[in-house]
């Protein structure tokens, strides 16, 4: 029997902007600072399994050193953790997950272009490149004198689907302008995933 898979994504207004991230109690005042000045911020998952832990998908330092590269000194990108309490967590073989991410508005197509880029660069490396799928949060901010708004965009799904349904749910954001860019300067590969 040939197994159908379904795309899911939700579209929902939150409060988890730059300024929620950066007063996290477990945040060191200078890395607050660094989160609010930041136009990309990667997130952790807060608790796990009924534990007060905060955690990032398996493989998160190689998909923030490769947001780094692209975007180089144009926007400032940041992880909202403590170098001494960063932890991965891996939980799926056939699953890309790119956990959280909070990106202002401004930047919003280029870093999803960046984002298509990296999980086709997965896939390639991937053995089980038909069968995968990703998950991933995005929460866009829009920034307005002095008032923020964020939304924040949940797919899970097959891949093939991922870049077609963030387009469309980023442009039915209000005052959120998407566009196509070209593909960023050629960048290192990403490792081959362990089989």
């Amino acid at each position: 029997m040939l197994e159908q898979t379904v795309s899911k994504i939700t579209t929902e207004p939150t409060n988890q902007d730059l300024n929620y991230w950066a007063s996290r109690p477990y945040l060191r005042p200078e890395t607050q600072e660094r989160v609010r000045k930041a136009e990309v911020v990667l997130v952790p998952r807060e608790g796990f399994r009924d534990q007060e832990v905060r955690t990032f998908p398996v493989r998160t330092e190689e998909f923030y050193d490769f947001l780094k590269t692209a975007l180089s000194d144009r926007h400032a990108v940041d992880l909202a953790i403590e170098d001494d309490e960063y932890k991965e967590l891996a939980l799926h073989s056939a699953l890309i997950e790119l956990g959280g991410m909070v990106v202002l508005a401004v930047v919003v197509p280029v870093v999803v272009n960046l984002i298509s880029d990296y999980i086709n660069r997965r896939a390639e490396a991937s053995a089980k490149k038909d069968e995968l799928k990703v998950s991933f949060d995005l929460t866009v901010v829009e920034q307005n004198q002095g008032s923020a708004r964020a939304i924040k965009i949940a797919y899970n799904g097959p891949i093939t689907d991922f870049l077609p349904a963030i387009l469309n749910a980023v442009a039915e954001t209000p005052r959120v302008v998407v566009v196509q860019t070209p593909p960023p300067p050629a960048l290192p590969e990403a490792k081959p995933e362990s089989k």
